[in-house]
């Protein structure tokens, strides 16, 4: 992350939550099927999330476009694939089941975010997290005011299954990155 200028700590805690509610057993389980849609007929017949990030295809095709018109196309060049064939959405799939690849989509995503609201002035590391941990979660597309409202929404589940206490996104990287700068002070 560091290479692409993505500060580490700042990203884990983006996606935290979605390693928390990751499962290879279950993603192999669910997937086979949407993989062979999605393959086939693109993201209006399957979107589904995939991986230790748990990224969509449409999260990954957004960001493919974006970087293509973006001045940082050529740091991302090993995840832009044309998606709209059969094999350039088949690679998007292998893609997205490498782990090596998804830190390349979440660099990407951190550096579109960076260009796309770098007019906005955050007050603290902190609150540039609730946004854009928020932005991962409910698409970094959306304007500042849709963002802005979804971060305290309380509509994420940890459990598998989707029962039990529900989390604002924003609030459990938030947790992480706090935890994690607080180890961090500890070992010193």
């Amino acid at each position: 992350l560091s290479r692409y200028s993505v500060p580490p700590q700042f990203a884990e805690s983006v996606i935290f939550a979605e390693l928390n509610r990751y499962s290879a057993l279950r993603d192999q389980f669910e997937i086979g099927g949407l993989k062979i849609l999605y393959a086939s007929f693109g993201q209006d017949y399957a979107d589904f999330s995939i991986g230790n990030f748990q990224m969509k295809p449409s999260f990954a095709e957004f960001l493919i476009n974006d970087l293509n018109t973006s001045t940082f196309s050529g740091l991302f060049s090993t995840i832009l694939t044309d998606t709209k064939n059969e094999a350039g959405r088949k690679l998007l799939i292998r893609n997205l089941e490498s782990l090596q690849k998804q830190v390349l989509f979440l660099a990407a995503f951190y550096r579109i975010c960076e260009q796309k609201f770098k007019h906005r002035k955050w007050r603290s590391e902190e609150e540039k997290l609730l946004f854009f941990a928020t932005a991962y979660n409910c698409g970094y597309r959306q304007s500042a005011d849709y963002i802005n409202k979804k971060m305290y929404q309380k509509h994420f589940v940890t459990t598998l299954f989707g029962d039990g206490q529900k989390y604002a996104y924003a609030d459990i990287a938030l947790f992480f990155f706090k935890r994690q700068n607080y180890l961090a002070k500890s070992s010193n």
